[in-house]
């Protein structure tokens, strides 16, 4: 009886010991399954995050084709306005050149008159007539070729009113140009920062749902240790358990028949019951520390891994308002600096600065000259070896601001980058006139 007793107590000790471990590895699953639920829910977060981000990458990329519309637009302007220039530059020097056959011509019907009429001549002329018919005719040629010339003159103003207008209209269409340029250069800054903020929103999105799978991942390979513990601890407290309830049976066995052996066979089977017991109670006792120590061991190292799981530029004035040309070109700020500076107003049909050469007398290199630069020329700085080359079409014109000993000089030079002053070499190619200084 006190060995069924003991027994008992030692099964009942080694049931609690296996039933603790198991609760603990319990637990720590249930910790795990909490932690992979808040994963789960990051998740869910970020897969929020990520249809935030593509309805945001669906926005920009509508306005990244808005944009590229526009610039396609934008580029097309920008070629009607070069041919109309182009256009206009022909038919400005088509202008030129009728215009300079009719001086021409003019001119020497001029001279003619100089040397082979006068006033005398003409009234020689009627009275030396045959009749009066003959006097008629000859006073009817006298006129027809007077109003041929004054048709001639005529015609000459009004051809170069239609130069002034088309001149004016060339450098409207110039100005047109430059803010379809600084338009264009805008534009592709937008498109430029809306597809950063694109690529940013993209690569956001791909680092949230990655860290949150990785943890999750961890969570789960974490969950599936802590479940193959459990799983093994509970297999060896069922076969335990098994082999205690064999031995409980053996030992009950063991007594009954030890109750039908006479005194001296139960005497030795008390003292070997005894022994027996006391085995048993030692080896109860060793296998019971064992697998407290083994659990106390499963507990710690569990604890372990859970504490180590992670967690508009400004405007010069404008004088008299006669400047008539394009906005910030050089030939605007010429004609400003002028009236500002000595009170004269230029004339508002010189052409461009290339034109300026034959538009003014020619002068001397002295301050307050006009230098006129013809398309194309390279203008060479003298004093860090620098320079720029002026537009083919339509060349350059600045003011002489100081002449040096060397026939170097310096230049008060204005542009749609805004006013510069150059030190410029006595070789660059140029035509020095006056503006009236």
């Amino acid at each position: 009886m006190k060995k069924r007793i003991i027994s008992a107590l030692l099964l009942s000790t080694i049931v609690l010991s296996a039933g603790a471990s198991v609760s603990a590895v319990s637990a720590d699953s249930s910790d795990t399954d909490a932690k992979i639920a808040q994963q789960d829910q990051t998740i869910s977060s970020a897969q929020d995050a990520k249809a935030q981000a593509q309805a945001q990458m669906s926005s920009l990329q509508s306005s990244v084709d808005n944009l590229k519309a526009k610039q396609a637009d934008a580029q097309a302007k920008l070629a009607a306005t070069q041919k109309a220039a182009d256009q206009l530059n022909a038919q400005t020097a088509k202008l030129r050149d009728s215009i300079k056959q009719r001086s021409i011509a003019l001119q020497a019907q001029a001279r003619d008159a100089q040397v082979n009429t006068s006033a005398t001549n003409n009234i020689t002329t009627v009275l030396d007539s045959k009749s009066l018919t003959d006097a008629i005719q000859k006073v009817v040629a006298m006129a027809t070729v007077s109003g041929a010339n004054q048709q001639m003159l005529q015609q000459q103003e009004q051809e170069e009113k239609e130069l002034q207008a088309k001149l004016v209209a060339m450098q409207k269409n110039v100005g047109e140009y430059d803010r379809l340029t600084s338009t264009l250069a805008s534009q592709a800054k937008d498109l430029s920062d809306q597809q950063a903020q694109l690529q940013v929103a993209t690569i956001n999105y791909q680092l949230t749902i990655t860290t949150a799978q990785d943890k999750k991942d961890s969570l789960l390979a974490q969950k599936a240790s802590a479940e193959a513990a459990a799983k093994k601890a509970e297999e060896a407290k069922a076969a335990y358990v098994a082999q205690q309830q064999a031995a409980q049976q053996q030992a009950t066995q063991s007594e009954s028949n030890s109750s039908s052996s006479d005194s001296s066979s139960s005497n030795s089977n008390s003292n070997s019951s005894n022994s027996n017991s006391s085995n048993s109670n030692s080896s109860n006792s060793n296998s019971s520390n064992s697998n407290s120590s083994n659990s106390n061991s499963s507990n710690s190292n569990s604890s372990n891994s859970n504490n180590n799981t992670p967690s508009n530029p400004v405007r010069p004035p404008q004088g008299g308002g006669y400047n008539n040309y394009a906005l910030y070109n050089c030939t605007w700020y010429v004609w400003n600096y002028f009236n500002n500076n000595y009170g004269i107003q230029l004339p508002a049909s010189l052409g461009n600065g290339a034109d300026w050469a034959y538009s003014l007398p020619g002068t001397s290199k002295h301050v307050g000259a006009i230098v006129s630069y013809a398309g194309g020329t390279y203008i060479q700085f003298a004093n860090n070896g620098g320079g720029f080359r002026t537009a083919a079409a339509y060349g350059h014109v600045a003011v002489v601001t100081a002449v040096y000993p060397d026939g170097s000089y310096q230049i008060y030079s204005g542009s749609t980058s805004g006013v510069d002053s150059y030190h410029v070499t006595a070789s660059t190619p140029a035509t020095f006139v006056s503006g009236g200084v």
